[in-house]
């Protein structure tokens, strides 16, 4: 009870400073680190992208660990985001922008899911797994013939199905 006092004294020092001078990130670091010593993932995943976002000198390992942290609690948008991020570190890193796909789909914002497959497809035109996902996509999206000619495509480089 002694400590849940003082996180409570801490947080509203933090918010008084945030008030003050909220590009400052020191005070969402902290809430970040109160949160997180609460079990209060949500909170904080959302004060260390707060925190993340006003830092000038923060690298990709920051946004992954965003990425994983909001994974954890399916906050979808957030991972979104935050692979954006990535993405703008690493562009052709094909995990990143399989997850990117694969997050946009969750997210039901399949053209733009669409665009990301089709990269994946530009970077490695031999992975069957990829291709399969493009033409399943291309078929919720009603475009039978672009599925078919991505299998095609597939048979054509060579491998079969």
């Amino acid at each position: 009870m002694f400590l849940n006092q003082k996180f409570d004294e801490l947080i509203e020092t933090c918010y008084s400073i945030i008030k003050e001078y909220p590009e400052n990130p020191d005070p969402y670091n902290f809430l970040y680190l109160i949160y997180e010593e609460r079990g209060e993932e949500k909170k904080a995943a959302d004060f260390l992208l707060i925190k993340t976002k006003l830092s000038k000198n923060n690298d990709i390992t920051v946004w992954m660990n965003l990425v994983d942290r909001y994974l954890k609690i399916n906050d979808l948008i957030s991972v979104d985001y935050c692979l954006m991020r990535c993405l703008k570190f690493e562009p052709n890193n094909e995990f990143f922008l399989l997850q990117k796909a694969e997050t946009l789909e969750k997210l039901k914002k399949f053209n733009k899911s669409l665009s990301y497959y089709e990269k994946l497809i530009e970077i490695d035109p031999f992975n069957y797994e990829i291709v399969k996902k493009l033409g399943r996509l291309f078929l919720v999206l009603n475009k039978e013939e672009k599925a078919l000619f991505v299998f095609l495509k597939y048979i054509e480089n060579g491998k079969f199905l």
